[in-house]
């Protein structure tokens, strides 16, 4: 059933892409169409043998229409965004020097599909650049607020509703057998989990109203995912976005106000239900386990490095290197050997040493092409906290979220338009 929908799904991506390029009178439906399933379909972790096979989630196959027509037109007009080949020039020329690395000097046999993990984002960076130069004037006039808010409420109520069939019927573990998802609390992070997020955060930079009951459809969902890191990165930039705008008095009111609603979640955290999404920040509050989860977390790094001589302190051990994680032992579907850790620094530094500057150098320019530069850099500094705990550019979610960095959602628009 699993490899069903997975086909199925990703012909009705293709076909989506392939629509949306072309001059129908409906290729902004299609669009639509894209933006509304990969919101609303149970996109998660315990689903991933419906969404992805060979490290292609379905919804990948969308961009295959938007490639054809970017170099149609690059082959027509000769012309190209000088940003997206600046980009696409610096990972290339790193992309090249790393396989030719890997050819000549790599002696150690390493895994095909480690290597193929690792060109990934290689590819993915630059394929969102060729999507919003391909469609980002279309999407501005397709994300009003009516229409945002609309899949918003729509999100929340899949959301509520594959939760509950979690806690009742433990969906969760009849949709996968890793024996990971038995001993965890229950946690529910999808695709539309990042939507809401982008949309607060967007008009918040852009100086937009959003009513509370907005910020309640944004908000929620996020509570579900039980994702501490990427709730604690979400707060961060707001709360810097507003103390860089305040005067010392009104910092001082700002700081209270913070402290009073941290406080307020520390006792909904204190007092929550082992097991649910809230349980998992529990563990937050105490500092020796903080201390023991970072050490522990980043192990797979220190235990690496003892194998580095002096030129892998500057290039890395190149495409392909794994990490050991001596805690995938119990899970018999999942490799001891993982490409990546949770921490992106640590874990692109081990692949490509020093150079892993190119990559962040990268994602800002692409930041700051779609966004204001205001805009851009608070985004940039979400990006470096999330970086802590999570190796994102190596996961499904990727390319998703990395578009809607560029997502130019309308706030202002009326509820009626």
């Amino acid at each position: 059933m699993d490899q069903l929908a997975y086909i199925s799904l990703s012909i009705l991506y293709l076909l989506l892409g392939i629509i949306s390029v072309f001059n129908f009178s409906f290729k902004d439906s299609a669009l639509k169409g894209f933006i509304i399933l990969t919101v609303l379909l149970p996109i998660t972790k315990f689903t991933t043998t419906f969404h992805t096979n060979f490290q292609i989630s379905f919804y990948y196959y969308y961009f295959i229409g938007i490639i054809f027509l970017f170099l149609a037109k690059v082959a027509s007009k000769r012309k190209l965004n000088f940003n997206l080949f600046l980009c696409t020039t610096l990972l290339g020329v790193v992309l090249i020097a790393y396989i030719l690395h890997y050819i000549f000097l790599v002696e150690e046999s390493r895994k095909l599909t480690n290597v193929l993990k690792d060109i990934k984002p290689f590819i993915l960076i630059p394929l969102a650049f060729i999507f919003m130069d391909q469609l980002g004037d279309r999407l501005n006039n397709i994300l009003t607020k009516k229409f945002c808010v609309r899949l918003l409420w729509a999100n929340l109520g899949v959301t509520v509703f594959m939760f509950y069939l979690m806690v009742t019927k433990s969906i969760h573990l009849i949709l996968t057998d890793d024996p990971y998802y038995k001993y965890e609390e229950l946690r529910y992070e999808t695709l539309g989990s990042y939507f809401g997020l982008f949309y607060l955060t967007f008009a918040i930079f852009n100086k937009r109203k959003i009513s509370l009951i907005e910020l309640g459809l944004c908000l929620a969902p996020l509570l579900f995912t039980g994702n501490r890191t990427l709730i604690f990165s979400v707060l961060m930039i707001i709360s810097l976005y507003y103390i860089l705008r305040l005067s010392i008095a009104k910092i001082i009111v700002f700081v209270a106000s913070l402290v009073s609603l941290l406080s307020t979640f520390a006792y909904l955290v204190w007092k929550s239900d082992e097991g649910s999404p809230l349980s998992r920040f529990k563990l937050l509050l105490d500092p020796e386990y903080i201390q023991y989860a970072l050490l522990n977390r980043y192990s797979p790094f220190i235990t690496s490095i003892k194998s580095f001589d002096a030129w892998n302190y500057i290039v890395g051990k190149g495409l392909g290197f794994s990490f050991f994680i001596p805690w995938f032992h119990y899970r018999a579907n999942i490799d001891i050997f993982n490409v990546y850790i949770d921490n992106l620094y640590l874990t692109l530094y081990a692949k490509f040493g020093i150079f892993l500057i190119v990559f962040f150098v990268v994602m800002f320019i692409f930041l700051y092409t779609y966004n204001n530069f205001r805009t851009a850099f608070f985004y940039f500094v979400f990006i470096l906290i999330l970086s802590v705990t999570n190796a994102f550019v190596y996961q499904y979610n990727f390319l998703w979220i990395f578009i809607l960095f560029a997502f130019p959602f309308n706030t202002y628009n009326q509820l009626t338009k």
